[in-house]
């Protein structure tokens, strides 16, 4: 069970029967002002409060919970992640990650442009303009400093995969550079099927799979794609799919 009390000075607090406090709203994320004058609950759990110049409305009830600005969030989202109870952003001002006490997402080590975040195993891969970092949960460590878009580990093979500006990086276990396919346009996004075949994603040149021989193959509008432009690429369930900009 839980307790809804309205403050004057520091707008909505919501307890638990121990009489811990849950979270609170109040005008620093999202409520128009600090006075809540009224509480009132309806037939879906949620709240409608009397502020002294309105009428604010809490949904306690949805799983969904909202971040902005006052939550400590600019420029533009890019990725998100939860790793180890934690939940990162990536956004082009770089990686930021929230913090349970202040209840605001703060700055990271990594200040440049993210783009993707992938995650193996017990680490964190992060794509950015520096290049691309391993994450352990307390030390960032730049394994490649080619600026890159995307990045993912293939877990069959045990290899990681980088995309470029204009080309593709397949490192080994000691991040070490084993394949490179250079002129093959900006890879935007990295998927793999069950079987460790790999299919990219780029910016204007449609679709590439490359098969465990490492031999690559471009698919294009001949093949059925509605568009080369903005392909990006995703597993689920061990299949793939795609989405383009038409």
């Amino acid at each position: 069970n839980s307790f809804a009390l309205g403050s004057l000075k520091n707008g909505l607090i919501i307890i638990d029967s121990t009489l811990k406090i849950i979270s609170k709203i109040n005008s620093t994320n999202g409520l128009q002002e600090d006075a809540v004058k009224h509480i009132s609950l309806d037939a879906n759990s949620n709240l409608w409060l009397s502020l002294n110049k309105g009428i604010s409305y809490y949904e306690k009830s949805t799983p969904i919970t909202y971040f902005g600005k006052q939550d400590g969030i600019d420029g533009i989202i890019n990725n998100s992640i939860r790793y180890k109870n934690q939940l990162y952003i990536l956004t082009d001002k770089g990686l930021k990650r929230f913090d349970n006490a202040s209840r605001k997402f703060i700055e990271t080590e990594v200040n440049s442009s993210c783009w993707v975040i992938s995650k193996s195993n017990d680490l964190l891969f992060i794509s950015s303009d520096d290049g691309t970092y391993e994450y352990n949960g307390k030390v960032f460590k730049l394994i490649n400093d080619e600026s890159s878009y995307s990045c993912a580990f293939n877990f069959v093979s045990n290899q990681l995969y980088i995309g470029t500006d204009n080309a593709l990086l397949v490192l080994n276990s000691k991040y070490e550079v084993q394949f490179r396919f250079d002129d093959i346009g900006s890879v935007r996004s990295i998927a793999f099927d069950k079987n460790g075949i790999c299919v990219l994603g780029t910016s204007k040149n449609g679709v590439y799979v490359l098969d465990k021989q490492y031999h690559l193959k471009n698919i294009g509008m001949k093949e059925g794609l509605p568009s080369l432009a903005e392909t990006n690429v995703f597993g689920f369930d061990g299949q793939l799919f795609l989405t383009t900009d038409v």
